[in-house]
């Protein structure tokens, strides 16, 4: 799967976020995976920490983690994994579905320290 992006169009004054998303009918809940700097996976469920009481304020990037090899999910027979050449931000956003964010265009700075 090969993509190439652009030009994104800004006219409307508001910035972009392109992913590319994968639906699957697989029973997966609100479970998924994502490598740890290419060595182990960590299991991920949406609006969810292991170690504090997560208050949802942000619903999509709340749920965003970084992939840097892979991402997957699985039910009880199948498995559904995506392989990246890159490092992206990846999601499980509703059962059955992978997204990784593919390419961003912002048009301010957000004030947490890239100064662009």
């Amino acid at each position: 799967f090969e993509w190439a992006i652009g030009p994104i169009p800004i006219g409307d004054g508001v910035g972009k976020n392109v992913v590319s998303r994968w639906s699957s009918d697989l029973g997966s809940g609100n479970t998924f995976y994502t490598d740890s700097n290419g060595r182990e996976f960590q299991e991920r469920r949406l609006n969810y920490r292991p170690t504090w009481d997560l208050v949802v304020t942000e619903e999509i990037a709340g749920n965003y983690y970084p992939v840097t090899t892979a991402i997957y999910i699985k039910d009880n027979t199948t498995q559904l994994s995506i392989l990246t050449d890159r490092s992206q931000g990846g999601a499980s956003l509703a059962p059955g579905e992978l997204e990784l964010l593919v390419h961003r265009r912002g048009l301010a700075d957000d004030a947490r320290g890239v100064g662009e």
